[in-house]
């Protein structure tokens, strides 16, 4: 699995460098700012501003219509009112990886092995081995 632990050298999993993917157009700054204020957070009842990370990646998802892939409940409550109730696309990580075993890109056991890391790591879920 290389140095990561994740599988991340993997060229079938590897994660574009953040800085390939900046906040480039005004209107995604905007936006991720507004995400992070106190303001952002009152206006999609959050308890808490999105930190800068679910921030950039929901700003983007929405300005260039991506699918976003997070695990992030705040993220995705903030989208699912901007979305005005509409279905949108978005990913789970526990579903990116049932979906990589299925397309054989990895085995199952590796799926469980990356989850079982990602766990260890603080990344919570119900805990389920994938089928």
């Amino acid at each position: 699995m290389g140095d990561s632990g994740l599988g991340l050298d993997d060229p079938f999993l590897t994660v574009p460098r953040l800085d390939r993917h900046p906040l480039r157009r005004r209107s995604e700054r905007r936006l991720a700012a507004r995400l992070q204020s106190r303001d952002g957070a009152v206006q999609y009842g959050l308890r808490v501003p999105l930190g800068p990370g679910e921030a950039a990646c929901v700003a983007i998802a929405w300005e260039r219509v991506w699918t976003i892939a997070t695990d992030d409940e705040d993220a995705l409550k903030v989208l699912d009112q901007m979305h005005d109730g509409c279905t949108y696309p978005y990913e789970r990580i526990r579903g990116l990886l049932i979906r990589s075993a299925n397309e054989k890109l990895i085995s199952t056991n590796e799926a469980n092995e990356i989850h079982a890391e990602m766990r260890a790591l603080g990344f919570w879920d119900s805990g389920l081995r994938f089928p």
